[in-house]
């Protein structure tokens, strides 16, 4: 429920799921930023309004599922089929050359993100079937496609300083920034879907250093780790000091290269916000541009921005960023975080979050990837069409 008095000076009020109440002056925002403040108190209504689909067909089999959290993209295999290097997106690391990118609408009050355009692939997966399909649903695969997606780091990049150097090449050439998600801590995943990593803290740092060689001073904007944080009670008590110390210095060097870093801290059905914030500090986040909420999940707009202040208010007012790639219905009523039915698109990418620490609104996961072997899903990072299109099918936008 948002209630609103129009002149300038008075409160606006923004009452988020779970009885969070957040208040803003009117006067302290500006005027463009009221309609995605707006769009994200009434998403709850858009939630009721639409139906949940159906779930698995009878051929698949639902997987039990354990406690929510999100899925990355698989290490592949040594011999993938057709030359496939295993990318998350299939690609070979390095995008083609493009003109443009995600339109930059004004950023949050204080980003470090103002005026950037972050870069939009032109031969992803989305764009491919565009190309094929019918033109009606030609314009359900552009919401898609048109929009910007960060590009996946991992032990599938190959020589990362070259796939890293060549990204921002291309970026760099079309007038836009790019986007990466660095995703190779050791003893990634707690042997999850998406296990794999570096094989250990100096064969990882040397990778970062790869990678900071790659960006070599120039504009880059790098999430650090989804799950790093939030997936440690799997380690002994000397492996989590090596987390927190890996963490920082990836920080610290890709800052120094010239990146935006923000470190992943989970989401808010995850881990209380305290918790999420200690562990922010522990790993340098006063040394990073901030924290990244909702990669790969899909935790309602409204609750991100919530839990996000929630968390900076002990991180040191830190900035963050949030993934709203799948978020546009939130998540089911049991937080299903694995290819969950009757999901949205989320709002597109943009710097103009309407929220005062918010610094943007990514698509950090690619709608359309798969979260992993489980409800009819193929295997995490593999892509999935008809996935993708209900996406976009049910977006409110």
């Amino acid at each position: 429920m948002a209630d609103v008095s129009h002149p300038s000076g008075t409160v606006l009020e923004v009452r988020a799921k779970f009885g969070r109440r957040n208040q803003y002056q009117i006067g302290e925002l500006m005027p463009s930023r009221l309609p995605l403040l707006l769009a994200f108190s009434l998403l709850p209504a858009c939630v009721g309004l639409a139906p949940e689909a159906s779930g698995p067909a009878e051929d698949d089999v639902a997987i039990p599922l354990p406690s929510p959290r999100p899925v990355r993209p698989t290490e592949p295999d040594a011999g993938a089929p057709g030359g496939d290097t295993g990318t998350p997106d299939g690609d070979t690391g390095t995008p083609d050359d493009t003109d443009g990118g995600e339109p930059d609408t004004g950023a949050s009050a204080g980003s470090p993100l103002a005026g950037l355009r972050f870069w939009i692939d032109p031969d992803s997966n989305a764009a491919q079937e565009a190309a094929s399909a019918s033109e009606s649903e030609a314009v359900l695969w552009r919401k898609i496609s048109e929009h910007s997606v960060a590009k996946w780091l991992g032990g599938w990049s190959g020589d990362v300083e070259s796939t890293v150097g060549g990204a921002v090449d291309t970026a760099e050439a079309a007038g836009s920034t790019m986007s990466f998600v660095v995703y190779n801590l050791p003893n990634r995943d707690c042997g999850g879907y998406s296990s794999g990593g570096a094989a250990d803290r100096a064969e990882y740092e040397a990778w970062i250093d790869g990678i900071a060689a790659g960006i070599g001073g120039r504009t880059a904007l790098v999430v650090l780790e989804p799950d790093g944080l939030s997936m440690m009670d799997c380690l002994s008590s000397s492996e989590a000091d090596d987390r927190f110390a890996m963490l920082a210095y990836a920080t610290a060097t890709l800052k120094t290269a010239g990146a935006f870093v923000y470190i992943d801290a989970g989401h808010s059905a995850w881990h209380p916000a305290d918790t999420m914030a200690a562990r922010l500090v522990q790993a340098g986040v006063a040394d990073a541009d901030g924290f990244a909420l909702n990669t790969s999940n899909y935790e309602a707009s409204e609750e991100l921005l919530a839990y996000g202040e929630e968390v900076s208010a002990g991180a040191g007012d830190a900035h963050f960023v949030g993934d709203t790639s799948r978020n546009g219905l939130g998540p089911t009523s049991s937080h299903e975080w694995c290819n969950p039915s009757g999901r949205a698109l989320g709002l597109p990418p943009s710097t103009e979050s309407g929220h005062p620490l918010a610094d943007a609104l990514l698509w950090v996961k690619a709608p359309g990837e798969s979260d992993g072997s489980c409800n009819g899903g193929p295997p995490a990072g593999d892509w999935w069409p008809e996935y993708a299109l209900g996406l976009a099918e049910r977006a409110a936008w």
